[in-house]
């Protein structure tokens, strides 16, 4: 099954959004690349006062929250100004895996990379099979493999497409 309409997207910029953000990503650590484990209300709250609303202030991080036909939370995708560039991360939710959701919060991450001329990178889990299918199907190549927490980690990269003159 795939997804028939693309889905509604918004930045997170109120602490209701990102206490969404923070279960659709509790449901997601596992594939986590810096912090693995379960965040917990205070954490998220105190996160989203001492740093989110700074950084998204700054244009340093941003996190898109986006939601099916029916307005449920499918997904985030969050982006991180760092070196010129934008690290990606992309979350579905474990009931919406499977239908097109991580395509679509993929390319929206693209279009905005895209927009703002910037490259993009991820870094990916080996063992993350989906997640490297997908940003390879999307144009992104591996630039580097290295080691972390004893795991291997591989990094891919995606130049800003050209825009049509």
């Amino acid at each position: 099954m795939s997804v028939n309409r693309i889905p509604r997207v918004r930045l997170a910029k109120n602490l209701r959004d990102v206490l969404v953000v923070r279960v659709l990503r509790n449901s997601c650590r596992e594939y986590m690349t810096n912090h693995r484990k379960r965040i917990g209300l205070a954490q998220q709250i105190r996160w989203h006062f001492s740093y989110y609303r700074r950084a998204l202030r700054e244009g340093v991080y941003r996190v898109y929250l986006f939601q099916n036909d029916s307005g449920t939370p499918v997904g985030y995708g969050a982006a991180l100004l760092r070196d010129g560039a934008l690290y990606v991360t992309e979350c579905v939710a474990p009931n919406f895996r499977g239908q097109g959701y991580g395509r679509a919060i993929l390319d929206e991450l693209i279009a905005i990379g895209s927009h703002e001329r910037r490259t993009l990178i991820a870094e990916i889990w080996r063992s993350n099979k989906a997640s490297i299918a997908l940003h390879a199907n999307s144009g992104f190549a591996l630039e580097t493999t290295r080691q972390q927490s004893g795991a291997d980690l591989y990094v891919y990269r995606l130049e800003p497409r050209a825009k049509n003159i």
